[in-house]
């Protein structure tokens, strides 16, 4: 199980893919030596997998709860500066609803959270479906192709900063007088390089 940011996949049209599973099972002790393979992962393993307890998919709905909080606060859940370190802040942490971080968040969206991220698996939705209810129940649904529209926005800005970008170097000129010291530098160690392999 591997439920973090970098491994949800949105495509055009406004379908949600799940990537790597590269961590599906993996003990205390093995979390601890691979802080480089886990780097960035350890804010979203539930209580029970860092703690080295049997777990199941309802660690994953931990997982999405904590991205769920982050993108409707714009923040990381949880913050620190090494592995050990983001282990002890994930395991400690209060719950701080979204709603504390933006007011216009509603209750009922702040308990749909709070019930996915809650730190007893049995206290959790459990099953993805139950999950899935109780989000629609909070949120209204979105229009028809608003959400592959968003996306689309989203494509169409990045790649109208690109051209833009790419237009920019393009543009840039240099005279000779700037760029001569160079090509006779260059010019040298070409000339070097080739004295050298005779």
């Amino acid at each position: 199980r591997d439920v973090t940011p970098s491994n949800i996949l949105l495509s055009k049209r406004g379908g949600v893919k799940l990537g790597d599973f590269g961590i599906a099972h993996v003990n205390r002790s093995v979390l601890m030596r691979t802080s480089v393979a886990l780097k960035g992962k350890y804010a979203y393993l539930a209580p029970e997998q860092v703690s080295g307890d049997a777990f199941d998919h309802r660690a994953d709905l931990y997982a999405v709860g904590v991205i769920l909080h982050e993108l409707l606060t714009g923040e990381r859940y949880v913050r620190s500066d090494n592995s050990v370190n983001m282990i002890r802040a994930a395991m400690e942490k209060v719950f701080e609803p979204p709603s504390a971080k933006r007011p216009e968040i509603t209750k009922a969206l702040d308990r749909v959270v709070e019930k996915a991220m809650a730190a007893d698996a049995d206290d959790r939705f459990q099953t993805a479906d139950a999950f899935i209810r109780a989000l629609a129940s909070a949120v209204p649904e979105p229009a028809p192709g608003a959400v592959a529209a968003f996306i689309d926005s989203l494509l169409k800005s990045d790649q109208e900063a690109r051209v833009q970008e790419i237009d920019r170097l393009l543009s840039v000129t240099f005279s000779v007088d700037e760029i001569e010291p160079e090509i006779q530098r260059t010019d040298r160690m070409i000339a070097d390089i080739l004295s050298f392999s005779r």
